[in-house]
């Protein structure tokens, strides 16, 4: 991945909640670990398109060149760990 290239991740939750823009209810985070190792979170967001899909999505623009680790984690009201798709 090139220096400030734009990286989108998209990710699906088999669950419900009754407002998917509420921290409260639903949170996705991405750890972001660089080639040099240091490790940053980026917090993700709800989205829907046009055609009704909804995903979850985190962006992020690297500061440095080379091979870059994702680890997504979404916690759920109680702090409880999902799964995403």
């Amino acid at each position: 991945m090139g220096r400030f290239d734009k990286f989108e991740l998209s990710a699906g939750i088999d669950a419900a909640f009754d407002n998917p823009f509420d921290f409260d209810q639903v949170h996705l985070q991405v750890a972001v670990t660089s080639p040099s190792g240091s490790v940053s979170t980026v917090d993700g967001f709800y989205f829907e398109d046009v055609r009704g899909v909804s995903l979850w999505k985190a962006r992020f623009a690297p500061g440095e060149t080379g091979t870059w680790k994702f680890t997504v984690v979404i916690s759920d009201p109680p702090g409880t760990p999902c799964d995403p798709r």
